[in-house]
């Protein structure tokens, strides 16, 4: 497609301040595709050359010249306007040429922008590549670069004057914008010169979704619709807004401080539909934002959001419940993925009709997400690098380079480069970081690569009776897209902080990829509420033992010789009640004594408390694990034991040997191997061991090995940090934020969208914005409050609840509950004495 000659170019005369012509200037160009042009002045003429792109060729066109090859680019000038110009002239006018058209054809986006402010009635965009543009009375009225400061003051300057303004206060307008500048970019301020070098500063930051800075949050939100760009030309395509929000606060504002996209975007709407708002959608959540911003209603609730997505995903997928709960979680996580260095995939599988795709699809509309039919398409690097979101995936697509795509794609900053292949010599980029769905069948389940198995989080499904319904229309979720938005703008910081507080608990449960991959579904389950994070958390562990290389009878025999060890270490510390319990004597130790005695039987510990060595017999392992044994039921298990025992390489089995007068074949372990085993595989140990006794005499700890979800959650909320943020925030109208917050908030403005079809953010209304904050008592609060002032303490229950409600200024109403709360989740024990009940607070 050729680009229209955007302008006369009909050759006019033009000199500088000084009266000299300009040797050569370049005065605008534009590529579209394969197509572009450039805008020059030779000599204070203006020239019009239109460039073409046809595979490694690159085709030039000026004047009566057309179709010349930029390598014979001297040709464009054998014409006679130019018949005027000395050889040593045109030798540098064909080098400028060639030098703009390379960084033309090389430039297929634009370069970022990395600030743009308002100057008066003027627009000035800083761009990431050094470049500086002033749009102004509806055209682009100049252009210089970071590097030329004086040129861009006498710009500003020019602009001022047209304003009306005088020389003075032209001045003082223009140092003021250059603070600002100065505040918000780098590359503008801080520059190294080492002889004729000089070297500015570039740290390469880039945003998509979101960028923390500080205690301040930046998200891009895309809107779809008709813009009026700096140029008075009405533009159709998807255009980014961006918000900045502290949590109580969401605003519009024009730049963020990072490298980011500002133009619009040319894209087919069917293909981003899910990635964008419309204009009407926009207005509609830009109204509730204002809303929670003055006070007049608060921002959704993490679980709110979870049980409208758990209501509404019945409706299209058939599936168990923990499939709801795993997939409600992942889409919200997505309006929160660029917060955090890594990120998460989910793989629906299942044979045909077993409702993968229906699941997918369900994903896909409730969250930023585009699908991917044709990983070769140029279409798809425009939308991971600009717009970002979920990468909806078939696996009947997936080549080598989508496996690269796959890899690279859970972890931030790792790029992809590959070659064009139209032209060799130039590298594209692609940025594949973010959460990803992949539909797959079981048989193809297998061929994806390992490491993209282990970031994902697999979600089996299966046939299931039942009618639901096939497409997810935009407007029967509308409700929930708005308010995972609204969640992502003033609940982000609890996001950020309570994964921070959770990776040191859940790495204690899940290494490598894992970790990764759970620690963020937990995270936001731990926000929607306790019950979810457990069933969650039981879930998760459940799916990691299966991976784990261990079969179910290697972990048999490990339980087993770890209950006989146990045991045995019971014999010891007991011996000396041993005539008591032999006796029974109604001793409810009686029955203990019995199956201490018959795997006692079975085992030698002569050299465990020197060596570490633990000799038995596969008959103890059995009697160890099942309470007894019986010859028909368990010989056939007994000589399968023995043979991994004895065959099975297994590395904390060190020799065997028969002993005694029955010449039992007994088997040595090393303890200290089987742990390290145990830790290394991250196999789960059983509950029913006496913990204390091996941590006592072997000083080994083993009970950090069994899997609790109550005794997880417990840690979580008792050992965990003061999550200020955790908690909820309501906004209360006709109530204003202290004083110092309010000096700090006062200039800033809502925006109020036109509700026209064209959306135009420019247009303010100067209102005010003025909000506070109130926290909800919580029960890991209340713990720690309670520990501080009574620990070791036995009070009654109407004394705790008083003073919980004292403490957090609530009624007893909501002071109880929080008690309750406490006690429900183990933190503090429930007693009672003499018919009064008592809770007891223990640190």
């Amino acid at each position: 497609m050729a680009v229209e000659n955007p302008e006369d170019i009909s050759p006019r005369e033009n000199t500088s301040s000084e009266g000299k012509q300009n040797l050569f200037r370049i005065l605008r160009k534009e590529m579209k595709g394969d197509s572009g042009f450039i805008v020059v002045e030779i000599l204070g003429n203006k020239h019009y050359i239109e460039v073409k792109r046809d595979r490694k060729k690159v085709i030039l066109s000026l004047g009566a010249r057309k179709g010349i090859p930029l390598s014979s680019v001297e040709l464009l000038l054998e014409q006679d306007q130019f018949a005027g110009l000395d050889r040593g002239t045109k030798s540098k006018v064909l080098k400028e040429i060639k030098a703009n058209v390379y960084e033309l054809i090389n430039a297929t986006l634009p370069s970022p922008v990395i600030f743009r402010n308002s100057f008066l009635n003027a627009k000035v965009y800083f761009y990431e590549d050094g470049l500086v543009r002033i749009y102004y009375k509806g055209r682009k009225y100049a252009e210089t670069t970071v590097g030329d400061e004086e040129d861009l003051k006498l710009k500003l300057l020019d602009v001022a004057r047209e304003e009306g303004l005088d020389d003075v206060k032209a001045a003082e307008e223009v140092r003021k914008f250059l603070e600002e500048v100065v505040a918000s970019i780098k590359p503008f301020t801080t520059k190294v010169v080492i002889g004729d070098t000089e070297i500015r500063y570039a740290d390469g930051r880039r945003m998509k979704a979101a960028l923390v800075e500080g205690s301040e949050a930046y998200f891009t939100i895309w809107v779809w619709g008709e813009f009026t760009n700096e140029e008075d030309v009405r533009v159709v395509g998807a255009k980014p807004i961006f918000f900045k929000s502290d949590g109580a606060v969401a605003e519009v504002v024009e730049s963020v401080p990072a490298a980011a996209p500002a133009e619009v975007i040319f894209l087919p709407l069917e293909l981003i539909r899910n990635c964008v708002l419309t204009v009407n959608e926009f207005n509609e959540l830009w109204k509730e934002v204002g809303r929670i911003n003055k006070g007049e209603a608060e921002p959704p609730t993490w679980r709110g959001v979870f049980e409208a997505i758990m209501s509404k995903i019945r409706e299209y997928v058939g599936a168990e419940e923990i499939i709801y709960k795993v997939a409600s979680l992942f889409i919200i996580y997505t309006y929160f993925y660029d917060l955090i260095n890594h990120a998460t995939y989910t793989i629906p599988v299942g044979e045909s009709g077993s409702g993968k795709r229906n699941l997918s699809t369900f994903i896909g509309a409730l969250t930023r997400s585009y699908t991917v039919t044709d990983p070769s398409e140029a279409s798809l690097a425009r939308i991971i690098n600009t717009i970002g979101g979920v990468a909806i995936i078939d696996e009947t697509i997936i080549d080598e380079f989508m496996r690269r795509f796959l890899n690279a794609g859970s972890q931030k900053n790792t790029p992809i480069t590959r070659c064009n292949k139209d032209d060799p010599t130039k590298i594209e980029v692609i940025d594949p970081f973010g959460p990803k769905v992949i539909v797959c069948q079981p048989k193809d389940l297998a061929e994806l690569p390992q490491d993209t198995r282990n970031r994902s989080i697999p979600l089996s499904m299966v046939r299931w009776k039942g009618v639901f319904k096939r497409e997810v229309e935009r407007g029967e979720v509308w409700s929930i897209i708005k308010d995972l938005y609204l969640l992502m703008l003033y609940r982000w910081g609890e996001f950020k902080k309570t994964y921070e507080e959770l990776d040191p608990v859940v790495s204690k449960i899940f290494g490598g990829h894992d970790r990764d991959k759970w620690l963020i579904i937990l995270t936001v389950a731990y926000l929607v509420g306790e019950d979810v994070f457990k069933d969650v958390l039981t879930y998760a562990v459940g799916e990691y033992r299966k991976r784990e290389g261990v079969s179910e009878d290697v972990q048999y025999v490990i339980n087993g010789i770890l209950r006989a060890l146990s045991t045995y270490l019971v014999s010891i510390e007991f011996k000396d009640d041993w005539g008591l319990l032999k006796s029974g004597g109604g001793d409810k130790r009686s029955d203990e004594f019995k199956l201490v005695e018959k795997i006692v039987e079975e085992v030698n510990g002569s050299e465990l408390l020197d060596k570490s060595l633990f000799a038995l017999t596969a008959k103890g392992v059995i009697v160890a694990n099942e309470g007894e044994y019986d010859t028909e039921i368990h010989r056939s298990l007994a000589t399968k034991i023995g043979k991994i025992l004895r065959k099975g390489e297994l590395p904390f089995v060190v020799d065997f040997d028969r002993e005694g007068k029955e010449r039992k074949r007994l088997f040595k372990v090393d303890i200290n191997k089987l742990t390290t085993y145990i830790n290394n595989y991250e196999l789960e140990v059983p509950a029913d061991l006496d913990f204390a006794l091996i941590k006592k005499h072997l000083k080994i700890d083993l009970e950090s090995l069994v899997f609790d979800p109550e005794k997880i959650l417990k840690s979580v909320l008792q050992n965990g940090k003061s999550v200020r943020s955790v908690q909820s925030v309501r906004h209360e109208p006709h109530e204003f934020v202290s004083k110092e917050r309010l000096n700090d908030k006062e200039n800033v403005k809502t925006t109020q969208a036109d509700t026209s079809d064209t959306l135009d953010t420019s247009k303010g209304s100067g209102e005010t914005i003025s909000t506070v904050s109130v926290s909800v008592v919580r029960p890991q609060d209340v713990y720690r409050f309670l520990v501080s002032k009574f620990n070791g303490s036995c009070l009654s229950y109407d004394e705790v609840v008083g003073s919980v409600a004292k403490e957090f200024n609530v009624g007893r109403e909501e002071a109880s509950r929080a008690v309750d709360d406490c006690v429900e989740l183990g933190l503090v024990d429930r007693v009672e004495e003499g018919g009064v009940v008592k809770l007891c607070i223990q640190d």
